[in-house]
């Protein structure tokens, strides 16, 4: 039993830790967009794929940039998602 409890926990802390990795490559790069505004594509990669963020031209209802991070792994799309670009919403 205190096996099982064991593997158990050891798999939610692998989940939790790849969970906060792709929080922090996400975060990443919102950070480098807000420093450049102007930059229209910002390219990683990282050992999960390959991280791009583009401008989609589209302005939120709090007037911030939008912007779209999607995440390539083997050639097919692992994530999509749209994200708010705030620093850049008084350049």
């Amino acid at each position: 039993m205190k096996f099982l409890f064991a593997l158990l926990l050891i798999v939610l802390a692998f989940f939790a830790c790849a969970r906060l990795q792709k929080h922090d490559i996400e975060a990443g790069l919102i950070s480098e967009m807000e420093k450049d505004c102007k930059k229209v594509e910002i390219k990683r990669d990282y050992d999960q794929g390959v991280y791009v963020i583009t401008h989609t031209g589209r302005v939120s209802k709090d007037r911030c940039p939008v912007a779209l991070v999607r995440g390539w792994k083997d050639g097919g799309i692992i994530e999509e998602k749209e994200v708010e670009i705030c620093g850049c919403k008084d350049r």
